[in-house]
Protein backbone atom coordinates (compact mmCIF):
# COMPACT_ATOMS: atom_id res chain seq x y z
CA UNK A 1 0.00 0.00 0.00
CA UNK A 2 2.85 2.38 0.83
CA UNK A 3 4.35 2.02 -2.65
CA UNK A 4 0.91 2.45 -4.22
CA UNK A 5 0.33 5.70 -2.34
CA UNK A 6 3.80 6.93 -3.26
CA UNK A 7 3.07 6.18 -6.91
CA UNK A 8 -0.25 8.03 -6.78
CA UNK A 9 1.45 10.98 -5.09
CA UNK A 10 4.16 11.14 -7.79
CA UNK A 11 1.58 10.76 -10.57
CA UNK A 12 -0.52 13.63 -9.19
CA UNK A 13 2.56 15.84 -8.94
CA UNK A 14 3.75 15.04 -12.46
CA UNK A 15 0.32 15.44 -14.07
CA UNK A 16 -0.34 18.73 -12.32
CA UNK A 17 3.05 20.17 -13.22
CA UNK A 18 2.57 19.09 -16.85
CA UNK A 19 -0.68 21.08 -16.94
CA UNK A 20 1.03 24.05 -15.26
CA UNK A 21 3.79 23.94 -17.88
CA UNK A 22 1.16 23.83 -20.64
CA UNK A 23 -0.43 26.99 -19.19
CA UNK A 24 2.96 28.70 -19.10
CA UNK A 25 3.67 27.66 -22.68
CA UNK A 26 0.38 29.21 -23.79
CA UNK A 27 1.41 32.42 -22.01
CA UNK A 28 4.73 32.25 -23.86
CA UNK A 29 3.06 31.75 -27.26
CA UNK A 30 0.52 34.52 -26.65
CA UNK A 31 3.25 36.88 -25.44
CA UNK A 32 5.42 36.13 -28.47
CA UNK A 33 2.47 36.56 -30.81
CA UNK A 34 1.69 39.89 -29.15
CA UNK A 35 5.25 41.14 -29.63
CA UNK A 36 5.16 40.12 -33.30
CA UNK A 37 1.72 41.69 -33.72
CA UNK A 38 2.98 44.94 -32.24
CA UNK A 39 5.57 45.10 -35.01
CA UNK A 40 2.69 45.68 -37.42
CA UNK A 41 0.80 47.87 -34.91
CA UNK A 42 -1.83 45.21 -34.14
CA UNK A 43 -1.28 44.13 -30.51
CA UNK A 44 -3.39 41.28 -29.18
CA UNK A 45 -6.18 42.86 -27.11
CA UNK A 46 -6.69 39.80 -24.89
CA UNK A 47 -3.06 39.11 -24.00
CA UNK A 48 -3.10 40.65 -20.54
CA UNK A 49 -6.34 39.03 -19.29
CA UNK A 50 -5.46 35.62 -20.72
CA UNK A 51 -1.90 35.73 -19.35
CA UNK A 52 -3.09 36.74 -15.87
CA UNK A 53 -5.68 33.99 -15.83
CA UNK A 54 -3.27 31.31 -17.05
CA UNK A 55 -0.63 32.44 -14.59
CA UNK A 56 -3.05 31.81 -11.71
CA UNK A 57 -3.78 28.36 -13.15
CA UNK A 58 -0.06 27.57 -13.37
CA UNK A 59 0.46 28.56 -9.72
CA UNK A 60 -2.44 26.46 -8.43
CA UNK A 61 -1.41 23.47 -10.56
CA UNK A 62 2.20 23.83 -9.40
CA UNK A 63 1.28 23.36 -5.74
CA UNK A 64 0.77 19.56 -5.86
CA UNK A 65 4.20 19.02 -7.40
CA UNK A 66 5.88 21.30 -4.87
CA UNK A 67 4.14 19.52 -1.99
CA UNK A 68 4.82 16.08 -3.44
CA UNK A 69 8.54 16.82 -3.62
CA UNK A 70 8.49 18.68 -0.29
CA UNK A 71 10.17 21.56 -2.09
CA UNK A 72 8.77 24.36 0.06
CA UNK A 73 11.20 26.80 1.59
CA UNK A 74 12.15 25.56 5.03
CA UNK A 75 14.24 26.95 7.83
CA UNK A 76 16.15 24.09 9.39
CA UNK A 77 18.35 25.92 11.87
CA UNK A 78 17.05 23.71 14.67
CA UNK A 79 15.35 20.80 12.92
CA UNK A 80 18.52 19.53 11.23
CA UNK A 81 19.74 18.54 14.71
CA UNK A 82 16.51 16.78 15.73
CA UNK A 83 16.44 13.07 16.28
CA UNK A 84 14.46 11.10 13.67
CA UNK A 85 11.39 10.70 15.92
CA UNK A 86 11.26 14.43 16.62
CA UNK A 87 11.81 15.26 12.94
CA UNK A 88 8.95 12.94 12.08
CA UNK A 89 6.67 14.60 14.66
CA UNK A 90 7.56 18.08 13.37
CA UNK A 91 6.90 16.94 9.80
CA UNK A 92 3.52 15.53 10.85
CA UNK A 93 2.55 18.76 12.63
CA UNK A 94 3.70 20.78 9.62
CA UNK A 95 1.69 18.57 7.26
CA UNK A 96 -1.42 18.86 9.43
CA UNK A 97 -1.12 22.65 9.51
CA UNK A 98 -0.62 22.69 5.73
CA UNK A 99 -3.67 20.46 5.34
CA UNK A 100 -5.77 22.96 7.29
CA UNK A 101 -4.40 25.88 5.28
CA UNK A 102 -4.79 24.25 1.86
CA UNK A 103 -8.13 22.76 2.89
CA UNK A 104 -9.44 26.26 3.57
CA UNK A 105 -8.06 27.53 0.26
CA UNK A 106 -9.58 24.55 -1.57
CA UNK A 107 -13.00 25.03 0.01
CA UNK A 108 -12.96 28.75 -0.85
CA UNK A 109 -11.76 28.35 -4.43
CA UNK A 110 -14.39 25.67 -5.10
CA UNK A 111 -17.08 28.05 -3.84
CA UNK A 112 -15.76 30.76 -6.17
CA UNK A 113 -15.38 28.39 -9.13
CA UNK A 114 -18.88 26.95 -8.80
CA UNK A 115 -20.36 30.44 -8.48
CA UNK A 116 -18.44 31.41 -11.63
CA UNK A 117 -19.82 28.36 -13.48
CA UNK A 118 -23.36 29.11 -12.32
CA UNK A 119 -23.24 32.66 -13.64
CA UNK A 120 -21.26 31.78 -16.78
CA UNK A 121 -18.57 34.31 -15.87
CA UNK A 122 -16.65 35.85 -18.75
CA UNK A 123 -13.70 38.24 -18.81
CA UNK A 124 -14.40 41.95 -19.00
CA UNK A 125 -11.63 42.63 -21.52
CA UNK A 126 -11.74 43.67 -25.16
CA UNK A 127 -12.17 40.07 -26.30
CA UNK A 128 -14.36 38.27 -23.78
CA UNK A 129 -13.67 34.64 -22.96
CA UNK A 130 -15.10 32.30 -20.30
CA UNK A 131 -13.27 32.61 -16.97
CA UNK A 132 -14.94 29.73 -15.13
CA UNK A 133 -12.88 26.93 -16.74
CA UNK A 134 -9.73 28.56 -15.43
CA UNK A 135 -11.21 28.89 -11.95
CA UNK A 136 -12.10 25.20 -12.10
CA UNK A 137 -8.47 24.38 -12.96
CA UNK A 138 -7.39 26.40 -9.91
CA UNK A 139 -9.86 24.46 -7.74
CA UNK A 140 -8.57 21.16 -9.12
CA UNK A 141 -4.97 22.19 -8.38
CA UNK A 142 -5.87 23.09 -4.79
CA UNK A 143 -7.77 19.80 -4.41
CA UNK A 144 -4.81 17.81 -5.72
CA UNK A 145 -2.59 19.56 -3.16
CA UNK A 146 -4.94 18.45 -0.38
CA UNK A 147 -4.89 14.89 -1.75
CA UNK A 148 -1.07 14.90 -1.81
CA UNK A 149 -1.02 16.11 1.79
CA UNK A 150 -3.46 13.39 2.85
CA UNK A 151 -1.28 10.77 1.14
CA UNK A 152 1.85 12.14 2.82
CA UNK A 153 0.19 12.18 6.24
CA UNK A 154 -1.05 8.60 5.70
CA UNK A 155 2.39 7.45 4.57
CA UNK A 156 4.06 9.24 7.47
CA UNK A 157 1.70 7.57 9.95
CA UNK A 158 2.22 4.16 8.34
CA UNK A 159 6.03 4.27 8.49
CA UNK A 160 7.88 2.13 10.94
CA UNK A 161 10.30 3.99 13.22
CA UNK A 162 13.26 2.69 11.19
CA UNK A 163 11.72 3.79 7.88
CA UNK A 164 10.91 7.14 9.44
CA UNK A 165 14.58 7.62 10.26
CA UNK A 166 15.52 7.25 6.60
CA UNK A 167 12.71 9.07 4.80
CA UNK A 168 11.37 11.90 6.95
CA UNK A 169 12.87 15.32 6.76
CA UNK A 170 12.65 18.81 5.51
Amino acid sequence: MKNGLASVERLIGKAAVACAIAALLIILVVGTADVLAQLVSKPLPFKLELSETLFAVSVFLGWPAVQSGRMHITVDVFSKNYRPAMRRAVTLISDLLALGFFGLITWTIWKLALKSVAMGEISAGYLSFPVYPFKLFCAVGATLTVIVLLIQITRLGAKSPEEGKRNVGH
